[in-house]
């Protein structure tokens, strides 16, 4: 998964909010908790002098007040003797000793229930309305605590952290488009920063057109005494059975080609946005390709609809892709077997394939890269480059056939109206 910033902190920003409902729940968790253990405690300890007061018959009736209740059943539950006006809810299934509240009247009650050992059921209660008032007023002020905090934490998201990331965003598109200066979204603190990340990157861009031009230079003058060598090299041949001359040839030959192809791949890539898309017949250039390969060699076989194809293309672009791939395939095609041109219509895309049967086969993982494949792999590089300029796509694809394999480059290109 690729790292976002903004999904970071989107994800800390929920993080932090679960942790403070977390916070707040166990708070009012264990204040309830605290605060029933505190009142059963305090109303046991008084049932219990309420229970020896009122069975030796010193006058419990004298002595307590209107915060306190009580009710004595007989062992079948029926009331023995109650304060007034107050009566206990009651039920002979309740485990003993039992410990609830309820609601009565206006207030509330906390009941301590519990069996003595004659049978007689004992209950105590002390009003419990002002600490049920008091756990109602904190629930609510800690909803208002977590709404609050919360609120903030989304708001300093959406008005800081978002627009920082705004700003990084707007930084980023003006380096790139050298308007660092006029660009509102991006904060006064980070232009100073950013304004030498730019010059360091129209440093490096500097240095890397400095470096190309050399190398370009070099190539240049290695192509000419190139040439040279191999024209002399072929008269030489002529008087010659050496079959050794012969290998080196070749050799030179491919390495001439390498070289011609690497200028041509580094004017391509100054020119990128210089393509000019037109509407063309595509089976006029098919033609010119094939009767320019079909005069090197008779293996070459074309296949294609009877109707008119119009594609919207480069024409000086699609014949150099055309032309790279014939290429590419004579030199890896077997020796006896032919090499078939064939256009279909996909999906308003017009398809052009060549194919060939090679011995060995293709290794997709350096498909596309420069100086990776068998022969150091810039064909299919600047193919694959010039397709992307006219918005169209290269694929390679192989099967097995027998004890060889049947490769088939296709290049797929947008279809125009029809004449």
């Amino acid at each position: 998964m690729k790292r976002s910033l903004k999904l970071q902190l989107v994800l800390l920003l929920s993080f932090l909010v679960i942790l403070l409902t977390a916070y707040h729940i166990l708070l009012y968790v264990s204040v309830e908790k605290v605060l029933f253990s505190s009142v059963d405690r305090h109303m046991a300890e008084d049932a219990k002098a309420f229970e020896l007061f009122y069975f030796s018959g010193k006058g419990w009736e004298d002595t307590h007040t209107n915060y306190e209740a009580y009710t004595i059943r007989t062992p079948d539950g029926l009331v023995l003797d109650s304060t007034e006006n107050v009566s206990l809810p009651f039920d002979v299934s309740w485990t003993m000793p039992d410990i609830r509240t309820v609601n009565y009247g206006d207030g509330f009650y906390r009941i301590l229930t519990y069996r003595r050992k004659d049978g007689f059921y004992v209950q105590y209660a002390v009003n419990f309305t002002s600490e049920v008032e008091f756990l109602k007023h904190l629930k609510l002020y800690m909803f208002i605590s977590w709404g609050s905090i919360s609120f903030l934490m989304v708001l300093t998201y959406l008005l800081v952290l978002r627009s920082i990331i705004t700003s990084i965003r707007a930084i980023s598109e003006a380096i790139t488009k050298e308007r660092l200066e006029t660009s509102e979204d991006i904060y006064q603190e980070l232009k100073p920063l950013f304004e030498k990340i730019r010059n360091t990157l129209h440093s490096l861009k500097a240095l890397s057109e400095r470096q190309k031009n050399v190398i370009l230079g070099l190539s240049h003058s290695v192509k000419t005494p190139l040439s040279t060598a191999l024209l002399v090299l072929e008269d030489i041949i002529r008087r010659s059975n050496d079959d050794n001359l012969k290998i080196v040839r070749d050799e030179l030959w491919r390495l001439e080609k390498n070289v011609s192809t690497f200028l041509r791949m580094s004017k391509i890539e100054d020119q990128q946005n210089l393509a000019n898309v037109e509407r063309h017949e595509l089976l006029s250039l098919i033609e010119r390709v094939y009767k320019l390969y079909d005069t090197k060699t008779s293996r070459i076989r074309f296949e294609s609809p009877e109707k008119c194809v119009y594609v919207l293309c480069d024409k000086d672009i699609l014949l150099e892709i055309l032309n790279i791939l014939m290429d590419n395939a004579l030199t890896h095609s077997l020796v006896d077997s032919f090499i078939t041109i064939r256009i279909t219509e996909e999906n308003l895309h017009a398809v052009v394939c060549v194919e060939n049967f090679a011995e060995k086969s293709i290794d997709k993982g350096k498909l596309f890269k420069p100086f990776e494949g068998r022969y150091t792999g810039i064909g299919l590089y600047m193919a694959n480059k010039l397709a992307l300029i006219m918005d169209c796509k290269l694929s390679v694809h192989q099967e097995k056939v027998g004890d060889h394999f049947l490769i088939r480059v296709c290049v797929r290109i947008p279809l125009g109206q029809t004449a």
